[in-house]
């Protein structure tokens, strides 16, 4: 999984772009405070110079690549990654608690 950056309005009258859907996901729980949504694509083309391209890249041929990224840099991620989860769950627990 790698993030693109994807336009999802017209710049002239912000208006959706063509196969782009976007909604609001409502309330949850012990997470209120945060305004989430959800887009979906249909037959989006993205340019290639939206991708994120530290750790991944796709040539001018569409042929995709990783990149080399060192253990440590690995495990910094993933500890990140559980430690947002992590406050996540807490953030729930104590919603519920109440």
């Amino acid at each position: 999984i790698h993030n693109f950056l994807v336009p999802l309005r017209s710049m002239e009258d912000h208006s959706l772009l063509p196969g782009v859907t976007t909604g609001d996901i409502g309330p949850k729980i012990g997470y209120n405070n945060m305004d989430n949504g959800f887009a979906m694509f249909k037959n989006v083309v993205i340019p290639r110079r939206n991708m994120a391209m530290r750790f991944a890249e796709v040539d001018e041929t569409g042929k995709y690549r990783k990149k080399h990224v060192s253990d440590a840099a690995s495990k910094v991620a993933y500890i990140t990654m559980m430690q947002v989860r992590a406050m996540i769950v807490q953030g729930a627990a104590k919603a519920l608690a109440m």
